[in-house]
């Protein structure tokens, strides 16, 4: 038995998109750690789809412009020492 199947992948529908990696839980929450006034906030966001490059639609939560946490090496709370830095060390975007 053999079968030949196509998948038809779409792009995303233009608007504003994150990193997969940047979601988290917090609870039954689902949202992002936001940058607001140097501090990190936890704030929650409903999502739309993803595609298979690891992005992620936001529909409602954030803004563009807004500064999220996309990678961390220790968990986020809101009492959280931040640094913000452009790239990882080591690590090709």
């Amino acid at each position: 038995i053999s079968a030949l199947m196509a998948v038809v992948i779409t792009p995303l529908p233009k608007g504003l998109v994150i990193p997969n990696a940047a979601i988290r839980r917090q609870g039954t929450a689902v949202g992002v750690w936001k940058i607001e006034d140097g501090d990190a906030v936890f704030v929650p966001v409903a999502l739309g789809r993803t595609d298979l490059a690891g992005q992620v639609q936001v529909l409602r939560g954030l803004t563009a412009g807004d500064t999220i946490i996309v990678y961390s090496e220790a968990e986020i709370t809101a009492n959280s020492s931040i640094s913000i830095v452009d790239n990882i060390p080591g690590v090709t975007p």
